[in-house]
């Protein structure tokens, strides 16, 4: 019997479990499909590291999924509150038709039962289909194909959800017991007609606090603009983190005494319409509720800008990969470390490559007999100490260090060779460079470095290296920006091409790199030559009983192009994953919490507009005052955390772009229309059915 009651009950009210069942689909479906990603691997033809990646994801959003459920667990008991508070005189009546409070705890269980039960179905089904389309997004992050379609479930992210939603769902029974068991009963049948006590505050200070707020807001954004992310010390952050805060709570503190103040002053617009009814029950509404708002601005805050942070390394990472990445493979080796370890004799790998000649590629030659048949072409570069360091070529230009460079301002520029430089630029299919006499070469691959070079080649200034003086070459009109090896990012800050004979002792070699282009673009070609290479380092270490890790000569580090874009490619799989997984959970807790105040004040304002009605109010009017209240509630805690968001961003703008060019434009338009979407529409639902509730005709009788 109890179970068919609360059966109907649901039924019956429909209209207030809509939002909370929506927002339960959304959790369980987005919990499910992300927690299945790891699992997707075996659909996927990708590489060994692809797969490790794919673990490493799996590991992270477990872990942010600990996060999400708690996010998700407040949402819910939250939400919870606002269906016993509309029912609190349903479950009065209850009692005193006989009913006692433990069958009314029944029903309530029951209830919670049913709609979790409900819900996790239904976002358990869609959340497949949702895991389908990350299937083939992974396969597009990962430049991998999918085998076949297929149909995949993972059992393991399926109990995850159910475990997790379960504990979720017992916590909300347990406090939703607890609400109805600790009121009296007289209380439960006044429900209807207990009004909510209404703080009134001071007009005039509200302006006051209103001007406080927006003045620690806007002190909070000048300390983060003006020193960035990439020079602000923690005494500033932490300031600016705190002014951020206390201003957004004055803001909402005060926002309602001010709109009424302000609107005030123009009797035209007070009393047009129904303009004076709305701005009082607004600022009745934000005076009671102005720190529920206030968290969810920040809240909004994190999520838009963790969603665009994260869509904007993503784009500056992608766009840098091929331009990072120009040879097949590259090989290194610090020399620096055969000439005596904490000033010790030479190493034998000192030895071993002066039999070599120093000469990389042959002593990889005369290792692996089949060298010819794996590589087409090669380049060797190396790269020398010097004193010159990047402070030293700022103030011979007359150039000031910017602000991200101060710290390396003793940073010692590497000298290399011209004919080196220009082979290595022939293999990418460049020009190189031919100095005349006394010149060098400014070369640089990190794109946030322009700005500090385009003035230093404007200023052309000498140098000198070697006891030689060296002027900038007149061919140099811009930076020289290629890549001189195989990189994740781009990392050549700065350094110096000179002529060979300008060139520093072997004592001052500290870097050693031989760029190879295979004979043809194949995984096969690939996977030998990392075989031919490996062994060949192996049996070094053999010859001198030494681990694989201690062997420096002929290499010490192999970095393949194909490994570097499946790193990146994983990588951008993990931020934008987490970016979509933490801001959209984020965005729909902020939504809902939103949705769900409005609602109950629909509910508690049912006789208001009831009379509004009776006096002779067009419905129509209604229904604008109805929108015009909702949009200031969901409008100006997104605006608010839009512009601090956007404040945040562009402080980050100078770290994210150290990983490549940045087009925040992108990440910022991706972020808006996400959020929209989902803000929008929580906005929309919300409208409709507190439309419903306030003006439908059993709402407006007499």
């Amino acid at each position: 019997m109890y179970a068919k009651l609360a059966f109907g009950n649901v039924r019956k009210s429909l209209r207030d479990f809509g939002i909370y069942f929506i927002t339960l689909v959304f959790g369980v479906c987005i919990f499910y499909a992300f927690n299945s990603l790891e699992g997707q691997s075996g659909l996927l033809e990708i590489t060994e590291s692809q797969e490790e990646i794919m673990k490493l994801l799996g590991i992270v959003i477990t872990g942010v999924s600990v996060f999400i459920a708690v996010v998700l667990g407040f949402l819910m008991v939250y939400a919870n509150q606002f269906l016993i508070r509309r029912r609190k005189r349903e479950f009065g009546i209850y009692q005193v038709l006989g009913m006692d409070r433990s069958k009314v705890t029944r029903i309530i269980v029951f209830e919670t039962f049913i709609v979790g039960l409900a819900a996790l179905v239904v976002g358990l089904a869609v959340g497949v289909l949702l895991s389908q389309v990350l299937l083939y997004v992974t396969a597009s992050l990962f430049s991998a194909p999918v085998k076949g379609f297929q149909l995949s479930f993972s059992g393991a992210a399926c109990l995850l959800t159910i475990i997790c939603f379960g504990i979720i769902f017992l916590i909300t029974l347990i406090f939703n017991i607890v609400s109805v068991s600790r009121y009296k009963l007289i209380t439960l049948l006044n429900a209807n007609r207990t009004n909510q006590a209404v703080k009134v505050r001071s007009l005039p200070l509200c302006v006051v606090l209103f001007i406080v707020a927006l003045t620690l807001i806007g002190a909070a954004y000048w300390i983060l603009v003006r020193s960035g992310f990439s020079q602000i010390t923690m005494p500033e952050f932490a300031a600016s983190t705190a002014l951020v805060i206390v201003g957004t709570f004055l803001f909402f503190f005060s926002l309602s005494g001010f709109l009424l103040q302000a609107v005030k002053r123009n009797q035209r617009i007070y009393f047009s319409g129904l303009n004076m009814f709305t701005l009082r029950q607004l600022n009745s509404k934000v005076n009671s509720a102005f720190f529920s708002i206030s968290i969810v601005c920040l809240t909004l805050f994190l999520a838009i800008t963790s969603t665009c942070t994260g869509f904007a390394m993503t784009s500056a990472i992608n766009g840098n990969l091929a331009k990072a990445n120009p040879y097949d493979a590259s090989l290194s080796t610090f020399f620096s470390s055969f000439l005596g370890r904490d000033g010790t004799d030479p190493q034998p790998d000192y030895y071993a490559a002066e039999a070599d000649d120093v000469n990389m590629e042959t002593a990889l030659k005369s290792r692996i007999p089949n060298w010819d048949n794996l590589v087409a072409d090669s380049a060797q570069l190396n790269q020398y100490r010097t004193e010159v360091t990047l402070g030293t070529l700022a103030q011979n230009a007359g150039v000031t260090l910017p602000d991200y460079l101060s710290n390396l301002s003793d940073y010692p520029l590497p000298v290399i060779g011209q004919s080196q430089f220009n082979q290595t630029m022939a293999l990418q299919g460049h020009e190189g460079v031919d100095l005349q006499g006394s010149e060098y070469l400014l070369w640089s691959n990190v794109e946030k470095m322009q700005s500090f070079f385009t003035p230093v080649i404007d200023a052309a200034p000498s140098i000198e290296v070697n006891g030689t003086n060296l002027s900038l070459t007149t061919q140099q009109d811009s930076l020289c920006t290629a890549a001189e090896t195989n990189s994740p990012l781009p990392s050549l800050y700065a350094a110096l091409v000179v002529p060979d004979d300008v060139l520093p002792g072997q004592e001052s070699l500290y870097l050693i790199t031989l760029n190879v282009r295979y004979t043809a673009q194949t995984d096969q070609v690939e996977a030998d030559f990392k075989a031919a290479i490996q062994q060949a380092h192996s049996a070094v270490a053999a010859e001198e009983g030494l681990e694989d890790s201690q062997v420096y000569w002929p290499f010490l580090i192999l970095i393949t192009a194909q490994d570097n874009a499946d790193q990146i490619l994983g990588l951008n799989a993990v931020i934008s994953y987490l970016a979509i997984y933490i801001g959209f959970v984020l965005l729909i807790a902020c939504a809902a919490i939103l949705a769900l105040q409005q609602l109950s004040e629909a509910a508690d304002n049912q006789e208001r507009y009831a009379v509004l009605q009776r006096l002779g109010c067009e419905k129509t009017m209604a229904q604008r005052a109805l929108l015009a209240q909702m949009g200031v509630y969901f409008l100006f805690p997104l605006v608010l955390g839009i512009c601090h968001s956007v404040v945040a961003v562009s402080a980050l703008v100078d770290v994210i772009g150290t990983l490549g060019h940045l087009d925040i434009i992108k990440p910022l338009i991706g972020t808006a229309t996400f959020a929209l979407v989902i803000y929008g529409g929580y906005f929309l639902v919300t409208y409709l059915m507190a439309r419903n509730i306030v003006l439908s005709r059993k709402a407006n009788r007499s």
